[in-house]
C-alpha cells in the first residue's frame, strides 16, 4: 500500500482526531474508511473498520461482564465478529484483525476494560492462544 501524506487544517486535524478517538480507530483507518467510502471502493461484504472494531468490543465487554467465563482469553475465541472477518482479502493477507487487536490492547487497562492485562507466563513471556493470539486475563 503506498503511503500518502496531506497536511490538514488544524481545525480539519482536531474533528478527525476525535471521531477517531470515538470510534476506536487510528486517523489513518479513519481517513482511509472515508475515501472509500466517498469513491465507493471496497468490498460490500465487509463493514467498515470503525463498526468491526465497536462490534468486537461490544462482544468482549459482553464476555468480561459474564459469571464464570474462563478468566485467560484471546479476541479470537470471545469475538463472534472478529471470528467471521476474512483472513485474506485479493490473495493479500487482510489487516483488519491486526488493527481491531492493537485498538483493543490499547484500550485494557482502561474505561470498559480496566480489568483486563495482557497475560504472561511465570517465566514472564507474553501467554499466545494455539492460534498465536495474545491472551488477556481478567483481573
Amino acid at each position: 500500500m503506498k503511503r500518502i501524506q496531506f497536511y490538514p487544517s488544524s481545525e480539519l486535524e482536531q474533528k478527525l482526531d476525535e471521531e477517531a478517538q470515538t470510534l476506536g480507530i487510528s486517523v489513518s483507518a479513519l481517513v482511509n474508511e472515508k475515501l472509500s467510502s466517498l469513491y465507493g471502493i471496497g468490498s460490500n461484504k465487509q463493514l467498515p473498520l470503525s463498526v468491526l472494531t465497536n462490534k468486537v468490543l461490544e462482544e468482549i465487554k459482553v464476555y468480561i461482564n459474564t459469571p464464570g467465563v474462563p478468566k485467560e482469553f484471546d479476541i479470537l475465541t470471545v469475538s463472534k465478529t472478529f471470528k467471521d472477518i476474512e483472513m485474506s482479502c485479493n490473495g493479500k493477507p487482510s489487516a483488519v484483525r491486526a488493527q481491531i487487536g492493537r485498538n483493543f490492547k490499547k484500550q485494557i487497562g482502561h474505561g470498559d476494560f480496566s480489568n483486563i492485562r495482557q497475560a504472561y507466563h511465570d517465566n514472564g513471556k507474553p501467554k499466545l492462544s494455539k492460534n498465536n493470539a495474545i491472551v488477556y486475563e481478567i483481573i
